[in-house]
């Protein structure tokens, strides 16, 4: 998925943005009687066709006469639209390019879509509150003429005022509107997440999500959709089903590949790792001996670790990252995610049997607490859903042990209290997670308790 990101403003800041030139004076200081008597300025309006530049001049002299402000003359409007293009495209860029971090305007992350007349819009990730966003198609501006009389003189000057101003198609109103339309990158899109707390004040630039919510609702609001308004559905494409290969030679596939990456990293474990190879085809293999030494392969490329001890290390290293952040340094985060826990929890599910049951408890129990931390960390932007088809959902039950070894030793407060025999769900325990506060405790307190558990 590609998420955008772009400042939200109101249409009072897109109407402020306005170009104003001179395009002529009387000839005669004040005795304009005729058409003969307009001078318009032949640089600006070089190329104005004779039946325009009448018109103009018609307008003019009518409110230097008899007090008429000019009409919008269509025929006028349209000869400017065309020899203003370049400052029309100018105004777009200088909306479009200026800073509005210092205020005055709403950040947001979005996803890109487009309703049925080709119009875009920002889908806010956290509401899917839809605003359009400002470009050359939603773009419009008024031409007004201006006969104003010169200060200390009697003479009159002629203005081109032209004003900008939002037009979207499939919108009765348009107020609020996203500028700044640009790409996001994974850092802006984890500084949006992190920004909003529900529980955790104490984090600098920290953001009630809810409270957002209702502001991103609220700005949404203001602009008006027409009845007959729709997305533009995203055709879905035919798959044609394709013969496989067999789930055998997928995994002979995966090892070949692994192999030849082993090869390039560590040579003498790639002719260990070869040779066991060779021997396994050589005997009575089936899928499940071919999964578990594709999952010793793919766990050793990634952690470059094989012994129980080894991946114990490894975890407690990320263990001791969690307390560290989360008690000493809160505006730190530890690099991991879901995903890449998911990740690890499955590698060591293809392996396990490698280990004695022993070792395998105590690298999932670990597990589970590398789960709770990331959680925990993340409380304010963490998707229920993904949870609960991520491997967190195997390790509800030593959630709970953690949590409750974790109040017992005076390390968190949790305000959520459970029955152990109620049964587990992800939403118990996620509600568990959203009632934890960790106190403030020492750092030889913190490698203690890193030790010991």
């Amino acid at each position: 998925m590609i998420y955008y990101k772009g400042f939200i403003v109101s249409d009072t800041y897109i109407k402020s943005h306005k170009y104003k030139t001179k395009i002529g004076e009387d000839i005669w200081a004040n005795k304009v009687n005729d058409l003969n008597d307009i001078g318009l300025d032949y640089d600006i309006l070089a190329d104005i066709p004779d039946d325009i530049r009448k018109m103009l001049k018609r307008d003019i002299l009518n409110n230097i006469k008899r007090g008429i402000t000019p009409d919008e003359n269509k025929k006028i409007c349209k000869y400017f639209e065309k020899n203003f293009e370049p400052f029309i495209n100018e105004q777009i860029d200088i909306i479009n390019n200026t800073n509005l971090s210092n205020g005055g305007s709403t950040f947001i992350i979005y996803e890109l879509v487009k309703d049925r007349e080709g119009n875009l819009f920002g889908r806010e990730i956290y509401t899917k509150a839809l605003f359009p966003i400002y470009n050359n198609k939603c773009q419009a501006f008024d031409f007004k003429l201006r006969v104003e009389k010169d200060k200390g003189h009697d003479w009159h000057n002629y203005f081109l005022t032209i004003e900008c101003f939002i037009e979207v198609s499939s919108l009765l109103k348009t107020t609020e509107i996203i500028v700044n339309h640009q790409v996001a990158d994974q850092n802006d899109l984890e500084a949006y997440e992190r920004k909003f707390s529900q529980k955790r004040s104490f984090r600098r630039n920290s953001i009630n999500l809810d409270d957002f919510k209702k502001h991103i609702i609220t700005l949404a609001n203001k602009n008006v959709f027409k009845e007959n308004f729709s997305l533009e559905e995203k055709k879905e494409k035919i798959k044609v089903a394709k013969e496989k290969q067999s789930n055998e030679t997928s995994l002979m596939e995966d090892i070949d590949y692994s192999l030849m990456k082993l090869k390039n990293i560590n040579q003498d474990l790639y002719l260990e790792y070869m040779k066991k190879y060779e021997s396994l085809l050589d005997g009575n293999f089936n899928l499940a001996t071919l999964s578990l030494f594709a999952g010793e392969l793919e766990f050793y490329l990634i952690f470059k670790k094989r012994e129980v001890e080894d991946i114990l290390e490894t975890l407690n290293n990320l263990k001791k990252e969690y307390f560290d952040n989360l008690l000493n340094h809160e505006d730190s985060k530890t690099d991991l995610d879901i995903k890449k826990l998911d990740k690890i929890n499955e590698l060591f599910l293809k392996i396990k049997d490698r280990y004695s049951y022993k070792n395998q408890r105590e690298v999932l129990r670990n597990l589970a607490l590398l789960y709770l931390m990331e959680t925990y960390e993340n409380i304010d932007s963490i998707d229920i859903e993904e949870l609960e088809h991520s491997y967190f959902a195997m390790h509800l039950k030593t959630i709970v042990i953690w949590i409750n070894l974790f109040t017992q030793e005076n390390i968190i407060e949790c305000s959520y209290l459970t029955s152990l025999r109620e049964d587990l769900n992800v939403e118990i325990v996620l509600d568990m997670i959203k009632n934890i506060e960790f106190k403030k405790i020492q750092n030889d307190k913190v490698k203690k308790l890193i030790t010991n558990i």
